[in-house]
């Protein structure tokens, strides 16, 4: 153990003085020559062509960025001026579309009145013909009942004369008076009496006729009648009036 220790601090010893050996011996300084300044400016010239390469590389993409950007600019340009004119022209579409409707309605107002008024004549024209055809009825009626009113006074003269004794003037003679003196004998006394005897009896008997025709009226008659006039009521002007029309030709042949 003893004999190891020294060995190896020869050991070592000896390793470094190989690497002493081994390495080279420094150069003692020397002043700069014109070859190290040539080669110093050389070095310089290099990383300086380095740097400017670098340089025109960054400035050559960006130039050719800024071509590239300008041709989309140019072809985006003339996409958004062709859509900056679409939307114009849809505007002015839409503004005359509008235009045209307001025009179509307010001619469809104005086709809508006059249609209105067509209809409102016709319907007031089919009125006053329905009023002239019941004014005509009216009054046709109202003839024939003056009529009627005109043959009964004849007829109670008859019965008159049949009931009263015959009048006996000393200046004429004994003679049976036929209808119309005893037309005119009714009337004369008619003038006569305040009262209107004649006139009474005619009324009286007009009144006791039409209980008679009212009595004689079923009642399935008058139902009939009621649902007669529920489907008049129903029925159109036209179809009333055409109905109306028939029954004065119906009238008018049985007359």
């Amino acid at each position: 153990m003893a004999s190891k220790g020294p060995k190896s601090k020869l050991d070592h010893e000896t390793r470094a003085r190989r690497q002493k050996a081994l390495e080279a011996p420094k150069e003692p300084p020397r002043p700069k020559a014109h070859w190290d300044h040539v080669l110093e400016e050389m070095a310089w010239l290099s990383k300086d062509f380095e740097s400017e390469r670098k340089w025109k590389l960054a400035q050559a993409k960006k130039v050719a960025l800024r071509a590239s950007k300008g041709m989309l600019d140019q072809a985006t340009r003339g996409e958004k001026k062709l859509k900056e004119e679409e939307h114009r022209m849809r505007k002015v579409a839409l503004n005359i579309s509008k235009d045209v409707k307001k025009f179509w309605i307010k001619i469809e107002k104005l086709v809508l009145y006059k249609h209105q008024m067509e209809l409102d004549e016709k319907k007031k024209k089919a009125l006053d013909k329905q009023l002239e055809f019941l004014l005509g009825q009216t009054e046709r009626y109202s003839t024939m009942l003056a009529e009627n009113l005109a043959d009964k006074p004849s007829q109670l003269s008859l019965l008159d004369e049949s009931r009263v004794p015959t009048v006996k003037p000393e200046n004429v003679t004994q003679t049976p008076l036929n209808t119309n003196e005893g037309h005119a004998f009714c009337s004369e006394k008619n003038h006569l009496e305040t009262s209107g005897s004649c006139f009474m009896f005619f009324q009286e008997d007009d009144e006791r006729t039409i209980e008679e025709d009212e009595a004689l009226i079923t009642e399935e008659e008058r139902q009939e009648e009621l649902v007669a006039l529920q489907n008049e009521v129903d029925l159109p002007l036209e179809e009333l009036l055409k109905l109306y029309t028939a029954d004065e030709g119906k009238l008018a042949s049985s007359h």
